[in-house]
């Protein structure tokens, strides 16, 4: 075997780790894609509560709320571009409740 083809089997190696690197960042892209809302939710709560180093939170449903509220109003206003009666039917509220929710996070 002469240098030559030594160094195009190393290229071959190269292409072969970095077409399967790719596969791999493609699979990870749609596992991220099929990840259930619920997964991201527990791994922002495991995050925040290893944030915490110890210290006991204090009205952790409300900040939770809170945390997810606004961008499920804001996602779903963007969604109906602004159509608060839209909006209010996919969210099951009625509109005045939506109007209430918007007003408490400064969305109107």
């Amino acid at each position: 075997m002469n240098a030559h083809t030594r160094k195009k089997g190393a290229s071959r190696s190269t292409k072969s780790k970095a077409n399967a690197k790719a596969r791999k960042k493609a699979k990870d892209k749609l596992a991220l894609r099929n990840k259930p809302l619920h997964a991201y939710a527990e791994d922002a709560i495991r995050g925040y509560f290893h944030t915490l180093n110890g210290h006991k939170p204090c009205e952790l449903h409300q900040f939770v709320m809170a945390q997810v509220e606004r961008p499920l109003l804001e996602m779903t206003m963007d969604y109906t571009n602004g159509n608060q009666s839209a909006a209010a039917e996919i969210l099951g509220l009625s509109r005045g409740t939506l109007r209430k929710r918007l007003q408490t996070y400064n969305l109107l």
